[in-house]
């Protein structure tokens, strides 16, 4: 975030602007947290800092209680779990004003997300184009009708925070009030559009019919787009799942690097895109599930991948789109099976 912005979303979680310094790149202040996780129960000496970035990603740090930097969406989640009461107007500052790498060079782009491509051969396919993308606005902007039914269903019914939807650029469809997920490359650039009834449990993929306009639309097996794909840490340990509630549901609850198919048929070119060192399995606790499991498992030839599996089941739980908090999740983890080791 920018400058100006960080500033601002220090205020919202109750920070004193008089009291917040600039130095090398950081904006240090007396850490929120405190309260909580200081041994004291307060901090004695500005020990906290978030990062400042026109380009990338701003970052948290305290001396105190977090032992290496940290994204500002694991605070507004800390947040929330210690204190039980989520920062909102702090979480749409973050939504609104963070760079998600949107703002980066493209040869800070290839660092993030190197190209997995290199060596082979691939179809040459174009994203959604705005004239498509047009028909199916952002929720984040929207206060008509359809756009609140669907604000109500995510939160209330799905248990969605507004930031979670916010930061991965979910959209609605007005004519028919559904929600539409969009599909990504690792750059954000959106190749596939689903939809969800709010009503009842029907999906389906944004074509002609849905939009209007006649052209030739992506198919997954050709680009290998997930939803939420680009706001991972190639890096980190990935949960991929197959349902876009199940990869929301798992950031409202902390786990940040969650991605979702769409379908328990995993495309190649799916499997392509990913690079993390570890990968969990999260598919349905069902026998549909169990399978998508094997079935990606084999198609992971890569070498250095470690592979576990997620049992929903331990929390009595079908999907995790159903997890009732953290500490249920937090249990999942622990019993995860292990399917490969590299």
């Amino acid at each position: 975030m920018r400058e100006a912005a960080v500033y601002r979303f220090l205020e919202l979680l109750g920070c004193d602007r008089s009291r917040m310094q600039k130095s090398r790149g950081w904006i240090n202040t007396f850490c929120p947290l405190a309260p909580y996780t200081h041994s004291s129960g307060i901090d004695s000496r500005p020990s906290f800092g978030v990062s400042i970035s026109d380009e990338q990603r701003s970052v948290y740090f305290c001396f105190g209680c977090s032992p290496q930097p940290q994204r500002l969406e694991q605070l507004l989640h800390t947040i929330f779990v210690l204190s039980e009461s989520y920062p909102t107007e702090a979480a749409e500052v973050f939504g609104s004003e963070e760079n998600h790498f949107a703002a980066a060079t493209e040869e800070q782009r290839k660092s993030f997300f190197p190209d997995l491509w290199t060596g082979k051969r691939r179809k040459i396919v174009a994203p959604l184009p705005p004239a498509v993308l047009r028909s199916f606005p952002p929720l984040q902007f929207a206060e008509d009708l359809a756009a609140n039914s669907c604000k109500m269903y995510l939160e209330d019914k799905r248990k969605i925070p507004q930031w979670v939807y916010h930061y991965f650029g979910v959209r609605y469809d007005p004519k028919r009030v559904a929600v539409v997920f969009p599909m990504t490359d690792p750059l954000g650039r959106i190749f596939v559009l689903r939809e969800r009834a709010i009503e009842k449990k029907e999906m389906w993929t944004v074509n002609k019919q849905v939009s209007g306009v006649d052209i030739n639309y992506p198919k997954l097996r050709d680009v290998g787009a997930w939803f939420g794909l680009h706001l991972v840490t190639v890096s980190e340990p990935l949960i991929l799942v197959e349902g876009e509630l199940d990869a929301m549901r798992l950031v409202a609850l902390g786990k940040h690097n969650a991605i979702a198919s769409a379908a328990t048929s995993v495309t190649d070119a799916q499997i392509n895109m990913l690079s993390a060192p570890i990968i969990y399995l999260g598919y349905d606790s069902d026998k549909a599930g169990a399978s998508a499991n094997d079935k990606i498992l084999a198609k992971l030839r890569k070498p250095h991948v470690s592979v576990f599996a997620l049992d929903w089941s331990v929390a009595g739980r079908k999907d995790a789109g159903d997890l009732e908090d953290a500490r249920e999740l937090e249990e999942i983890m622990r019993k995860r099976r292990v399917m490969r080791v590299s």
